[in-house]
């Protein structure tokens, strides 16, 4: 009888040792990063219908994020990050096809810089020198590896964030 549930015990615990196998979950992030010595008021204008106050941060995963929020300065210690406006799974995406697919427009609006506001739309930028929205803007690139946490183990995750700066050399006085 100690022999049976000596098996058992072992078979179960070599079933759960094989079954659990770490699943590489891979995402394309986009950022908005503030490089300014100053906070920054952004608001997204989404594509997809949503609500007054928040859009969906990714193609058909159900999760929403505040469509307009306050980006700290670079160098403030209260800053802990920059900004996902969007992220997608499919890692053959351009940034800023993303930021078409995800965005009509986006407004920054710099209150400690005489209400400097910046434009963008798929047609032009004002105020600023790049288009997110275009082909020839400039993205910081880095990767992130991370662990999430599961029942019995974790799983390795990668996340591929392009992050469009805003920088004061490059704002446009009109």
């Amino acid at each position: 009888m100690n022999k049976i549930i000596l098996a058992g015990i072992v078979f179960t615990g070599i079933f759960f040792l094989t079954s659990c196998k770490e699943e590489l979950y891979e995402e394309l992030q986009i950022l908005i990063q503030n490089k300014t010595d100053t906070h920054m008021e952004v608001t997204l204008f989404p594509v997809v219908e949503s609500t007054p106050t928040a859009y969906p941060i990714c193609k058909g995963c159900g999760a929403n994020t505040e469509s307009k929020f306050i980006l700290l300065p670079y160098d403030d210690p209260r800053r802990d990050m920059d900004r996902i406006v969007f992220s997608t799974t499919d890692l053959n995406t351009e940034p800023y096809t993303l930021a078409l697919m995800a965005f009509d427009s986006i407004h920054i609006c710099l209150p400690d810089k005489d209400s400097a506001v910046i434009k963008f739309t798929p047609e032009k930028a004002t105020g600023y020198s790049e288009n997110i929205f275009t082909e020839n803007a400039a993205w910081d690139f880095r990767i992130i590896n991370h662990k999430n946490r599961v029942m019995f183990g974790s799983n390795p995750v990668k996340y591929y964030c392009y992050g469009f700066a805003i920088s004061e050399d490059k704002f446009v006085i009109e």
